[in-house]
């Protein structure tokens, strides 16, 4: 009965299908997060590469940077520390944000399809270049159910 109180409800949904709408989408950042965490954690021995630690401090700063993985969330957060926009674009904006943004090929595709489903794409305006990987990292969500890709 909560859930049907008029005071509750946002975007002509319930309170209950806003709360699921936002854990999918947490845990959809978590799930992004650890496609890069788990390699790192696993696989690079930091006593054997620089690294900087949970402190901002360099450890190890005559080896070799440690090696790091990439995901979606990973390069949306190093594109906006390079100072990127990041945009979040659906049908109203489309037609004025896609014309900003330099992505062809498969993944211009991609977000265009997506988009014109109705579902909303959040990216950043350029290219990375980061660890050893270029491209655009990007999330695709239903706003419906909060549930989406992470690419």
């Amino acid at each position: 009965q909560i859930n049907d109180k008029p005071e509750l409800k946002q975007n002509n949904k319930s309170a209950a299908q806003n709360r699921w709408i936002a854990y999918n989408k947490m845990r959809g950042q978590y799930a992004s997060a650890m496609e890069h965490a788990a390699p790192e954690a696993f696989w690079v021995d930091k006593m054997k590469c620089s690294h900087t630690d949970e402190n901002g401090r360099i450890q190890n700063p005559t080896l070799n940077p440690c090696a790091e993985a990439i995901s979606a969330v990973k390069a949306i957060a190093i594109a906006q520390s390079e100072g990127q926009k990041i945009y979040t674009i659906n049908k109203a904006n489309a037609q004025t944000t896609l014309a900003k943004l330099p992505i062809g090929g498969e993944v211009g595709s991609e977000i265009r399809n997506a988009v014109n489903a109705g579902k909303e794409v959040t990216v950043h305006e350029k290219s990375i270049n980061k660890h050893g990987w270029k491209g655009f990292g990007y999330i695709v969500i239903d706003p419906e159910t909060g549930a989406g890709a992470y690419l």
